[in-house]
């Protein structure tokens, strides 16, 4: 991990804290509602990729720390997360959902969350997904 990675652990860890007690324990239209979008602000965003260097480490530090902390973490409680993290950034960020059926004919739901045109976290098979609503 980068030095810059490393820093951002503490505030990580109190976001996905944050975001899994929301997802846990308060109706999600309570909390829904105060999910908005923010401009860029900073024209000092590296980018590496298509994508922003700030944006980057956050998400890799979101994800990593998620895999390592001792409770299950969601696609919703990352999501959450990282939406945070790039709000306090004032960084432009969209959270979708979406449904798909799987297998035995149930539904089941996923979140991911965007800066512009990349999906930072929740990749993976997202053609699969009808996204219900986005920008929540």
């Amino acid at each position: 991990m980068s030095k810059d990675e490393i820093i951002l652990i503490p505030e990580a860890l109190f976001w996905l804290i944050l975001a899994r007690l929301k997802v846990s324990f308060i109706p999600s239209g309570r909390w829904s509602r105060s999910l908005g979008k923010k401009v860029i602000n900073d024209q000092s965003l590296v980018m590496a990729g298509g994508v922003p260097l700030k944006i980057r480490e956050i998400a890799i530090v979101v994800r990593g720390l998620s895999l390592r902390i001792p409770w299950h973490s969601t696609c919703m409680v990352e999501a959450l997360a990282a939406h945070y993290m790039l709000n306090r950034r004032k960084i432009c960020n969209k959270l979708h959902l979406g449904v798909k059926r799987n297998p035995v004919n149930r539904l089941e739901a996923h979140a991911w969350l965007s800066v512009g045109d990349h999906v930072i976290i929740g990749q993976g098979n997202l053609d699969e997904f009808t996204e219900l609503g986005s920008g929540i």
